[in-house]
């Protein structure tokens, strides 16, 4: 058996390996770790996953975490989306944080408070709820997104 972590990425998430760490990268529909397997899971794509499946993929991140693990969800801040909405600023990165990309639509838009009653209904305990701007390079582009950014434990 082996002593590294292991860590499990959803979604488009950049992430440098340290060396005790094992990191896997799979997408929200082939999530499927062994029961009390995964150390850490980061998720990027919530917002891919139908409502009629949410609960079931957070049930399986939930089953997949080893008693002391933990996972990180960030998601695209609806709030922030909306008001520019309101304020006739529907850009770009507007237009992903509410639909995603052609590649990857977006099934759901979530508030923190939204994103927090989910994660707790599904087991879990949030540690952490924050708001973030994340950036992302297109090219010579570069947008700026804010998300929501909750970690959360077993309970």
């Amino acid at each position: 058996m082996s002593d590294k972590k292991k860590i499990v990425l959803i979604g488009d998430v950049h992430y440098e390996q340290e060396e005790d760490e094992i990191v896997v990268r799979v997408d929200a529909d082939s999530f499927n770790e062994p029961e009390k397997s995964v150390d850490f899971v980061i998720c990027t794509s919530l917002p891919e996953v139908s409502r009629s499946k949410i609960m079931d993929f957070l049930g399986r991140i939930n089953k997949a975490l080893k008693a002391d693990g933990m996972a990180t969800f960030q998601v695209p801040s609806a709030e922030f989306a909306a008001k520019l909405v309101l304020t006739n600023q529907f850009n770009s990165p507007v237009m992903f944080m509410l639909y995603g990309s052609s590649k990857r639509p977006f099934r759901a838009c979530y508030t923190m408070a939204a994103l927090r009653a989910i994660i707790e209904s599904a087991g879990f305990q949030t540690m952490s709820a924050i708001d973030n701007v994340i950036r992302l390079s297109a090219g010579e582009d570069t947008i700026e997104i804010p998300v929501h950014t909750l970690t959360a434990r077993l309970k």
